[in-house]
Parts: structure tokens; sequence; C-alpha cells
């Protein structure tokens, strides 16, 4: 038998570091958002704007159409963020499309109370769990 230090000897090594592929969070958004993706945030985002000013009323002052252009915005980077990256496959389901359902309702509540620029803010704080969600929630149900 040998000694621990020729066993060890013999071992191949590794040459270099492996590092796992992240499915969440800031670092797997990076590699996953692309161009298309950055497209139709900027699509959704005018879609959104004329949605929302359309149900708010467009002759709010501009601080209310302000939050509207940004609550528009983050919905739209939402909503943008469910497309798939090229080469991968579009999966859909229950538990991720809370943030897109959160999404909807807060252009339902900016609809159902009188349009102020606390009632369109809180319609916006609707996105910031949303958006916490997309990016570091689960794409998927675990079963």
């Amino acid at each position: 038998m040998s000694s621990p230090e020729e066993f060890f000897a013999r071992v191949p090594r590794s040459t270099g570091a492996v590092r796992a592929t992240p499915a969440s969070g800031p670092a797997y958004w990076r590699t996953a958002w692309t161009p298309r993706h950055t497209v139709a945030a900027v699509l959704l985002a005018a879609a959104l704007f004329a949605l929302n000013g359309t149900v708010a009323g467009w002759g709010t002052g501009p601080a209310i159409l302000g939050v509207l252009a940004l609550v528009s915005v983050a919905g739209a980077l939402v909503l943008a963020s469910y497309l798939p990256s090229p080469g991968a496959p579009a999966t859909a389901s229950t538990c991720a499309a809370g943030p897109a359902v959160m999404t909807i309702a807060a252009t339902f509540l900016i609809g159902q109370q009188p349009v102020t620029l606390a009632s369109v803010a809180l319609a916006g704080l609707l996105l910031v769990p949303a958006a916490g969600l997309r990016t570091f929630g689960p794409t998927a149900c675990v079963s």
C-alpha cells in the first residue's frame, strides 16, 4: 500500500474551474437578456403607457403622467422577461404567471379608483414584487 501523498499525486487535477450557470437573479438576466428583449420592452412600454393613460384619463397632471410612464416601463420589463432566449424552449407554468397577473392587476387598479398621484404610485408598488419574482423567483413550479 502506498502513502496518501503518493495516492493524491496520481489523482487527476482539474485544469479549469467549472462555474454553474445561474437559474435566476441579476447574473442570469445579464446573460439571458438580448436585444430582442429590449425591443419587446420598448414596444410593450409604449402600449402599456397608452393603455394606462386611457384608463387613467389623459387630462391628469404631468406628475401623474410621469408616474404612469414609470409604471408602464416597469410593467413592460416584467412582461418582456417572458420572451424566451434564442434557442431556449418556450415554457409556461402557473408559478411563473404571477408577475404577469400583477402587471395586469396594476392597470386594473389604476382604472378602479380616482386617479391621484398616490393611487397611481400604489398601482406601481404592485409591480415591485412582480419584478422581484421575475428576477429572483422560480420560472417553473417545483414538483
